[in-house]
């Protein structure tokens, strides 16, 4: 997933990129980018550490999802501008809810055990005897029926703007890149 985030440049940003020419207009773009790479990192880790619902609802450990997907959060050089990568599946739901649909199966598993959670199916029925009624797996655990996973033929998982800053502190970070190379300049010249 590509993020693009679009700072309204001021007159004033204009006219120094005007006297910096195209090598230090870079080094502008570069030092924003930087610094919303940095920010957006620490937010996603920050997400990660308090989006817990279905782990918690399950009494299971979280899996670690969005701690991973800040580490995938990277800048990268697009030509005369810098962007910022999010490689983790479902991070699109940042702008708008997603379908999910089985690729390779004929449906999706979903955890509704602790046993089950971030667990594939086949992982667990390495351990213990999973089976199919209708519409669920589960195994049969010390004589007592156990619901390990319900079988759905797609899921969709809602809009969740808050796994991304807001725009507003994207624009912040992006004006706090600008400045810490105005002032690595300015240091330099004293």
């Amino acid at each position: 997933m590509r993020l693009e985030a679009k700072v309204e440049v001021s007159p004033q940003l204009a006219k120094l990129f005007g006297v910096l020419g195209d090598a230090g207009k870079k080094t502008m773009l570069d030092g924003a980018a930087t610094r919303l790479t940095a920010d957006i990192r620490a937010h996603v880790r920050g997400v990660g550490q308090t989006h817990h619902k279905t782990a918690s609802a399950l009494g299971a450990s979280p899996t670690g999802h969005l701690q991973k997907a800040a580490t995938s959060v990277h800048k990268v050089e697009l030509g005369n501008a810098y962007g910022v990568t999010i490689e983790s599946p479902g991070f699109k739901r940042v702008f708008g809810s997603i379908a999910i649909k089985p690729t390779k199966a004929k449906a999706l598993t979903i955890p509704i055990h602790a046993w089950a959670y971030g667990r594939r199916a086949s992982e667990v029925a390495r351990t213990m005897n999973v089976f199919k009624v209708k519409s669920i797996l589960a195994t049969d655990h010390g004589g007592t029926f156990t619901p390990l996973y319900a079988l759905k033929k797609s899921v969709t998982l809602k809009q969740d703007r808050s796994l991304l800053p807001s725009d507003a502190e994207l624009i912040e970070s992006a004006k706090a890149g600008y400045l810490a190379v105005i002032e690595r300049i300015i240091g330099a010249m004293q």
